[in-house]
Parts: structure tokens; sequence; C-alpha cells
């Protein structure tokens, strides 16, 4: 047996019986079969209902306030019964006719309205009950949309006075908010005469004059009336007029520079003040600044305030460029403790030898004069900065330095850098890093959170790739800075040769020309650069790129102490490796450098 659906309360007419509605759209009407042991009353002439003309008006748009009569006419017998709809949910009382109207629509009324016609088709004895079988049919929908109704404007927020500079950045903004409807036009007026072209609800001038002083008001019109503003009086501040503004420059460390303003005010005596990042620049009070020898620390914005009897003026906000120069220049004076000199040059980069791992192609390369460590940091020089030995001592467990004269090790690229940036502390210079969180696992340093470089600074850093190589060298071209020759290493590096797998002391090898220690063997050393592939281009003092490539290992240089092929390969000035700058092994290390 089918099921039958109970559609909704039965209507006034069908109050206290109970009814089965048999409900369907519009089209046939659907029976239910009905069980024979039941009795059908059968007395009348039943005709389904149908809708022969669908809900009336289909669509309607009416402001707030007016009314709205939606019709519908329906056939069938016994007379159809109704009931309206509104989204979805029956309306209460007055919905139940071929008509449903509101007298006063108001903006909550909105929505899509239908109507259910419905009527009844028998009536069933069972169980001693009377079931009255009901078939009905769903209307098309309407749309009913309300409009606020029609309003006279009014200003809700008056346009305030203002006092501006002349000729300041930003000019001046007049704005009201008006409540109306329909929407409103706009009318601005300066000392009671129209303003040509403004007729919106903010009046704005991007440069203001002193002939701009005077009174502003808005008269807003719709077809309900009009509203005027309150005037809201605009005052010049008749400050210093700036001519000529101070334009961007870029310069070099050491170079100098001068930033030059000109103005004027009616005749009027100015004076000058210099700002460097908002904060005022001591002594520079006139219309221009000079910085004789450029530093670093000189990047950044500046601009001038001029100030007249009558006001001031602020001029355009500028910045000024650091850049570093190639500087090949000798080193003056002597070099750091423990540090050597390399003066800068030009040298070809890389190698094309399948010998040296991934050094392909080779490239012209000019690096700037540079101090360097003239051996790798030792673990007695990193106790000593950072109180803290993080090497593998290889047998003095109970030794808290260690060996103090081998190689630190263990130490991951970040934790290098947390070495340089203590130096430099301690040496009163400019760190080279900044960041802002350390992450660290294990008591080893992992991650430094928003790391930057300061590359106008002078504190110590790890080389670039470029500037180790170029040290390593020495000035040579040929596979190892001793020569082609691999059978003279024991003279020059530890290696797997020679090492009984275990770091030495530094400088017991025979340096290069320019002094420099153990560039080949012991531990290998971190550089800067993140490890990427080569190009041809000629390149000046290169750090690499600044983000981090697929792999996102950082560059290792030298070889070291343990067998990696059993070759001396990995001891060429051109051979390249890397490790993950988390990461740290027993024969990792590095040296510092920095700019003289």
């Amino acid at each position: 047996m089918k099921k039958v659906f109970l559609f909704l309360a039965a209507s006034a007419f069908l109050s206290g019986v109970p009814v089965l509605f048999l409900c369907s759209k519009p089209g046939p009407t659907t029976t239910t079969p009905i069980d024979t042991n039941q009795v059908i009353d059968t007395n009348h002439t039943y005709v389904a209902p149908v809708i022969t003309v669908q809900p009336q008006p289909a669509r309607d748009t009416v402001n707030a306030g007016a009314s709205i009569n939606f019709t519908v006419t329906a056939t069938g017998s016994p007379t159809p019964a109704y009931q309206w709809y509104k989204n979805g949910t029956p309306l209460g009382l007055n919905a139940t006719l071929n008509y449903y109207s509101i007298s006063s629509v108001q903006i909550s009324d909105s929505g899509t309205y239908m109507v259910m016609v419905f009527n009844i088709k028998d009536s069933v004895v069972a169980n001693s009950k009377d079931t009255q079988i009901v078939v009905s049919v769903q209307s098309n929908s309407v749309t009913l949309t309300v409009r606020p109704a029609p309003t006279r404007p009014n200003i809700t927020v008056q346009p305030l006075s203002q006092s501006v500079k002349a000729y300041a950045a930003g000019g001046v903004t007049f704005t009201v908010t008006v409540a109306a409807f329909p929407d409103p036009t706009y009318q601005w007026q300066k000392n009671d005469t129209n303003i040509n072209g403004a007729t919106l609800s903010t009046f704005s001038k991007a440069v203001v004059e002193p002939a701009d002083t005077g009174n502003y008001r808005v008269i807003v019109t719709n077809s309900q009336g009009s509203d005027t503003s309150n005037e809201a009086a605009l005052t010049i501040n008749k400050g210093p007029v700036i001519n000529t503004q101070p334009i961007a420059q870029t310069a070099s460390v050491g170079g100098m520079v001068t930033l030059r303003v000109s103005a004027s005010a009616a005749g009027l005596p100015i004076t000058y003040q210099w700002y460097h990042n908002t904060a005022s620049i001591s002594g520079a009070t006139d219309s221009a600044f000079t910085i004789a020898s450029v530093k670093g620390a000189d990047a950044g914005n500046y601009y001038v305030k001029v100030t007249s009897s009558q006001g001031s003026t602020s001029s355009n906000t500028i910045k000024l460029t650091v850049s570093r120069a190639l500087n090949t220049a000798a080193c003056a004076g002597n070099p750091p403790a423990g540090m050597k000199c390399v003066t800068g040059g030009t040298f070809s980069m890389g190698s094309d030898n399948p010998l040296d791992q991934y050094a392909a192609p080779a490239h012209q390369v000019s690096v700037s004069s540079f101090y360097m460590d003239s051996t790798v940091v030792t673990q007695g020089d990193y106790f000593a900065v950072m109180h803290v030995n993080p090497s593998d001592t290889n047998g003095n467990p109970s030794d808290t330095l260690g060996n103090p004269l081998w190689p630190v090790n263990n130490v991951t690229w970040f934790d290098a850098l947390l070495y340089c940036n203590a130096r430099s502390k301690r040496d009163n210079l400019d760190t080279f890093y900044s960041f802002t969180v350390i992450t660290t696992t294990g008591g080893s340093c992992t991650g430094l959170t928003n790391l930057t470089l300061n590359f106008l600074n002078n504190g110590y850093r790890l080389p670039t790739e470029a500037e180790w190589e170029y040290a390593c060298r020495a000035g040579t071209t040929t596979g190892f800075y001793w020569g082609d020759d691999a059978a003279t290493v024991d003279q020059y590096a530890w290696y797997f040769g020679n090492s009984n797998n275990m770091p030495h002391p530094v400088a017991t090898k025979t340096p290069n020309a320019w002094k420099l220690y153990d560039m080949s063997g012991n531990v290998w050393e971190w550089c800067h650069d993140w490890d990427t592939t080569y190009t041809s281009a000629a390149a000046t003092d290169p750090f690499g790129p600044t983000s981090a490539p697929a792999g996102s290992a950082r560059i290792l240089r030298g070889g070291s102490y343990l067998p990696v092929t059993q070759k001396t390969d990995n001891l060429r000035c051109a051979f390249r490796a890397g490790n993950f700058p988390n990461q740290k092994a027993a024969d990792d290390g590095f040296r510092c450098v920095r700019y003289p």
C-alpha cells in the first residue's frame, strides 16, 4: 500500500475529522487504494483541484507601507480550500482564502510566496473512525520585494572643520553621512558657491593652497526634499613652501652624499631640521645635509622640516640606499689577531674538470678585500666565546674544553652564525646577522627565525663561497693550492690517508701562499651560500640566492679527515659539498671573515 502524506493541519471545515492528504504538483490528481475492509463514501461527484490562474502578481516590488494582494484561481469539487506559505512556512490567520493580502507591507515581508489548494476526495470508515482523504496541488511561487519608504535626506554625520598645511601631502577631505531613500545627490559649496564636479558624499583636494581657505558645506537632495550640512571651516597653515624636494640617492660605503631642499616663505626667515628614520639629526640645520663618509647605518629614510614664523612644512620622505662597492685595496693597518688580510681581486671560480664535483662552469668572479681567520675556529676559540664546546672530543669526555687546538666540530650552520654574532659583540663590532627567535633541539641551534643579513656591517660572518675559494687558491689556478699533484698531500692536509680517522690540531700542516692553514682537509668549512648550480655569468661579491632553493643545503668546502671515496678529490680548491643548515657532523667546522 502506498504511503499517504499528511500535508498540513485541517482547515476549519475539516476541524475535528482525521484527514489523509494526497499531495501533488500541478497535473493529474493522485489517488490511494483503500483496504477492502473499509467503507468509502461515494455519495458525491469528485473533481480534483486544479489551479487555473497561478498567483498574481507573479513578482512585485513596492515601497514599505503600501498594500499587496496575491490572488489565485482554482476549480474542483467539492470547492477547494487554500493555505498560503511564505518562504516554505505556512502563514496564520487570513491565509486560507484564494487571496492573501497585506495592508501595510514592511521590509520583513519581502520573500517568496505560494499557495496549496486542496479538497476532499472521499471519506473512509476504518476502525469506527471517519478519515477524510484530501488531494492537494501546489501553485507557482511569487516574489515580493519591499523597498524602504521614501524619506527626505537627513545628514547624520556633519563635515568637520580642519586646519592643514599648504601643499602638504594628503591634502584635505570633507565627508558627510546621510540617511535617505531613494539615494540622494550631492553638491558641495565653498562660501555658498557650487564647486564644479563636487557631487559625491566626500569632497577632497589632493593639494591645498592658501586660496582654499573658506567655509564648506554640502546640499543633499532626493525626490522627497533636501538637507543642507553645517559649514566646515578650512584654515590653511601658511608655512614655508617647498620649491624643490630632496631626491632619493644611492651611496657607497666610505663615499660622500648630499641631500638638498629648496624652500621659500614670502620673505620670512626659514630654519631647517633634517630627520633620519623620524629621529632628528644633530647639527643638520641647513638646506643641504652632507654625510662626508657614508656608513652602513646611514641607510634609511630622510626628510627635512622647514619652519617660518607662520608655521612648518615637511618635505617628502626619501630613501638613502647604501651599497658596498667593490674594494680591492690592500687592508689598511694590521689585521685583527688570528686573521689575515686577503686583498680582493678577480679570479676564475669553479672548474670544468670532472674531478671538481658540481663546480662547472668556470666563471669570472671579483671579490672585495676581507679579513679571514688564518685557521678554522678551534674548540678553545669556540668555548671562549660561547662557553660551551659541542665538539666530538675523541676520547676526552672529562675535559670540557675538549682539545682546545682541534677544530670545533658538530656545529650546525646556525651555530656558526651565532658564534659570529657573539664574537662581533665581544669585539664591539656591529653584528652581521639579525633574527627574532632561536630554535634548538638536543642542545644545538637548529634555526634562526626571520634571519636577515646586515651587508654593510663589519661584524664577523661566514665567508661566501667565492671568498672561500679565492682565499684557498691564494692566487693559483691549479687543482690544489700546492699544485696539480696529489702525491704531496701529506705536507698540506689532514685527510683519510694520514688522519687515523680523527681531527688534528690546527696549523700543523703547511699553509697556502697567503698563510691560511688547513684550507684543505681536517674539517669541512661552512660557507654562507645555498647549494645552487653555477652559471657562466660574471659576478661581483656574490652572496648567492636570498631564499632557499630546492634541496635547501648550505655549501661546505675544503674536505676533511674522514674518508669519503678514498680519494683526495674533495681536497681540491673547487670541489663542492653541502649539508642542511640544521644538521651537524663530526667533520663539519668553519672559519670567520669580516670586512676591513
